[in-house]
């Protein structure tokens, strides 16, 4: 028998603010995310205070939008009341306590 897997990440996150709730698919390549991460980062490290608004959302929707695609990355900017830094932080907080250990993980096991 032969098998062969990408090796991808599938999970469910669930954002939690007050009340409300807001449940998202990761379904992510490990060399993909990885490149798209790096891309994100790269762009958001010319972001300041004074970066107009709609810079800093669009950085905000590729930073998501590589986790989570595009679709729910632009529902998790609306989650935060289309707050961009909100939104970073959140998708910072995800990868460094979730998906960095999980794409490792899956790195490992593709060799």
């Amino acid at each position: 028998m032969f098998q062969i897997s990408l090796n991808c990440i599938r999970e469910t996150v669930i954002f939690r603010e007050g009340g409300e709730s807001l449940r998202l698919k990761v379904n992510v390549e490990p060399h993909n995310v990885m490149a798209r991460l790096t891309q994100a980062q790269k762009r958001m490290s010319d972001l300041n205070e004074n970066s107009p608004e709609e810079e800093q959302k669009a950085c905000a929707l590729d930073f998501a939008g590589a986790i989570f695609g595009e679709e729910q990355a632009k529902r998790l900017l609306d989650f935060y009341h289309q707050n961009a830094s909100y939104t970073i932080n959140v998708c910072g907080q995800y990868l460094v306590k979730r998906l960095s250990k999980k794409i490792i993980q899956a790195q490992k096991r593709g060799k």
